[in-house]
């Protein structure tokens, strides 16, 4: 008796494209929002109107002028954005290292690896870092110089053939896109 034989997965690795990263960043910004943000709306809404700012006051010059004249709230909510922006960072830069995936990867099938291991003839992708991982994301930190990234990482992906990052290029990684077949 013949056991019927497993076939293998097959899979044609690439670069990932435009809209697949963007509809993965999509994804995970959408999760980030109603997972991370969300809860602590009402809060900030209270601490806005005890400022005496309307909670659905979007107007910018309104919360600037409270800011510079009380320094200690504008502080505190500088702090607060920073935590924000470091546990988003710890979201992309964990996930990446442990999975190779955020889950807007999961959904559009690609993933991050290290470039280190395809270098080396013969040897398969390999997982990226968790250093890697955490300077390829460190853009999503609100500070001056790597602010940049956000408009420099997008023109890179735009007019690089291969559609790497500039933070792709200088952290040996890349994303590609995985197609079973």
């Amino acid at each position: 008796m013949n056991k019927p034989s497993k076939k293998k997965k097959r899979f044609l690795v690439m670069d990932a494209g435009i809209i697949d990263r963007l509809l993965a960043f999509l994804i995970d910004v959408i999760l980030l929002r109603f997972t991370l943000f969300l809860p602590f709306e009402g809060m900030l809404s209270s601490i806005y109107e005890k400022m005496g700012i309307p909670a659905n006051s979007s107007s910018f010059n309104t919360t600037y002028n409270y800011f510079i004249s009380h320094p200690e709230v504008g502080n505190s909510a500088s702090l607060l954005l920073l935590g924000f922006a470091g546990l988003v960072l710890l979201y992309f830069a964990l996930m990446e290292f442990a999975l190779g995936q955020t889950v807007g990867k999961m959904v559009l099938k690609i993933a991050v690896v290290s470039d280190l291991g395809l270098k080396k003839k013969g040897k398969k992708v390999s997982k990226p870092t968790l250093l890697q991982c955490l300077l390829r994301n460190i853009g999503f930190i609100p500070l001056f110089p790597l602010m940049l990234l956000w408009a420099i990482d997008p023109l890179f992906i735009i007019f690089r053939k291969d559609r790497r990052r500039l933070t792709e290029l200088m952290t040996a990684t890349r994303t590609m896109k995985y197609l079973e077949y």
